[in-house]
């Protein structure tokens, strides 16, 4: 089954630049495999409504792929077409914006190969509200993949969800409902009333074929990693998911649950070799875009004592038992910065230079030696890229992958609000540009009838 990823990127624009009033809000970011790009240097072109200034949406190039038409002129830019919102839309604006981005994703499709410029783009939406908003000389070079049997061409569809932390509980449900796998696992490991199957082994095979795979490191690397995902499930449905489940909802509990997620999709101990340049975020299937340490800074006093309370009595056994089980997964074939990183010092880079209230500790931590006081324990916030505010050590993590979206966008442009990008959703086996329009109507009526409960 393909995966529809969800999520946007959003860079040197202004999230609610087009939704001033509404707490909720989408945006959406399509990219087709279907559909390559060529271009002798990075281009994007920008689109705006013909009775206003402010750009809405893009397209451009993602996703290096070099194994498709090597030989083309073009060849030093081989990628996918992605065409993307720029900034958060209501349910009516959104709707909209993806009747044009099915419009020109057909007739790119269709023409199977024609080089676009701002002239070519203005006159394929001449009928529509929207325009290229600059004039520029250079041009894209598509090119629809050949002996492709679908009528329409095949999508990853990917959303952006700005809204309360109190209500990210919301999403988490939603991309279970749709079998997301790994949110699937999550939401059962902290379900106390839900059992965790028993892994069976059968399926690697008889004892001969377990000598072959111990002579593959690759193999093995599979096998320990589904010890460690049963590891984990296994610690969160004993020590943590009855305490959780007993929360009542708040901006607290959202960002708990947003950090347990963090924690069992990264911090697992897991290993792999690196196959994606887009680092870590490529196993969350939901993700901030804004750092955790400025979500929490906007919680109120007694929702930040939540917050502490709650996770610190686990850091505290985590950095004082030097608990393996939960070191960040790494990456066999890539040194970097992430091996400083352990969940401890992320956590306290998230609180601030102090734990935000002295906690009384279950009667278990007062076997452990030296633990220190609240005040012993400082923060380690740091700053990222060319950012002035110092924020938590994974927002973005200190990665080789240049710019990254994972916790790069500041709060000041969300309103405050939480800002996550969903990467996971799979209701359709190939999701066309003809299930576009209908697919994002159906999601926004989910996500907005949550602002109608308000």
């Amino acid at each position: 089954m393909r995966y529809i990823f969800i999520s946007a990127i959003f860079f040197n624009v202004f999230w609610n630049c087009c939704s001033n009033a509404q707490q909720f809000s989408m945006g959406i970011e399509v990219e087709s495999p279907s559909i390559k790009t060529y271009t002798k240097k990075e281009k994007k072109f920008f689109f705006k409504k013909k009775t206003e200034t402010v750009n809405l949406f893009c397209l451009e190039q993602d996703t290096p792929d070099k194994t498709f038409f090597d030989n083309h002129k073009y060849q030093m830019y081989n990628k996918n077409l992605e065409i993307k919102t720029i900034g958060g839309f209501n349910n009516k604006e959104l709707k909209n914006v993806t009747s044009s981005f099915k419009l020109l994703l057909d007739k790119f499709y269709n023409d199977k190969k024609v080089e676009i410029n701002d002239h070519y783009l203005n006159r394929l939406l001449a009928k529509s509200q929207y325009t290229v908003s600059y004039s520029s000389d250079d041009t894209i070079s598509i090119q629809a993949k050949e002996n492709l049997k679908e009528t329409y061409p095949i999508i990853r569809l990917q959303i952006t969800y700005q809204l309360p932390l109190s209500k990210i509980s919301k999403v988490f449900e939603r991309l279970a409902f749709f079998e997301h796998k790994d949110i699937k696992i999550f939401i059962r490991d902290l379900d106390p009333n839900k059992e965790i199957p028993k892994i069976d082994w059968s399926k690697f095979g008889n004892e001969k074929s377990i000598e072959s795979i111990n002579k593959d490191k690759r193999s093995m690397i599979i096998i320990e990693n589904r010890y460690k995902s049963n590891n984990i499930s296994n610690y969160f449905k004993k020590n943590i998911s009855r305490k959780f489940n007993n929360l009542p909802e708040s901006d607290s509990k959202g960002l708990i649950q947003l950090f347990l997620f963090y924690w069992h999709s990264l911090f697992n101990n897991k290993e792999q070799f690196l196959i994606s340049e887009t680092g870590l975020k490529q196993y969350l299937g939901i993700m901030s875009r804004i750092p955790f340490s400025q979500l929490y800074d906007r919680l109120s006093f007694e929702e930040k004592k939540k917050f502490v309370e709650f996770l610190e009595p686990y850091m505290i056994k985590i950095e004082y038992r030097k608990e393996k089980d939960f070191n960040l997964r790494m990456y066999i074939n890539n040194q970097s910065d992430m091996e400083e990183i352990t969940l401890p010092k992320w956590f306290y880079s998230i609180i601030g230079s102090k734990s935000a209230t002295k906690i009384t500790l279950p009667e278990e931590f007062y076997s452990i030696t030296d633990v220190p006081t609240s005040d012993d324990r400082r923060s380690t916030r740091v700053k990222h890229l060319d950012k002035e505010k110092e924020t938590d050590i994974l927002s973005p993590p200190p990665t080789s992958f240049g710019t990254n979206s994972m916790g790069a966008y500041d709060i000041e442009n969300s309103k405050g609000l939480a800002l996550i990008e969903v990467r996971g959703y799979n209701p359709i086996e190939d999701l066309t540009s003809k299930d576009l329009p209908s697919f994002v109507e159906k999601e926004s009526e989910w996500f907005f009838n949550l602002e109608d409960k308000e």
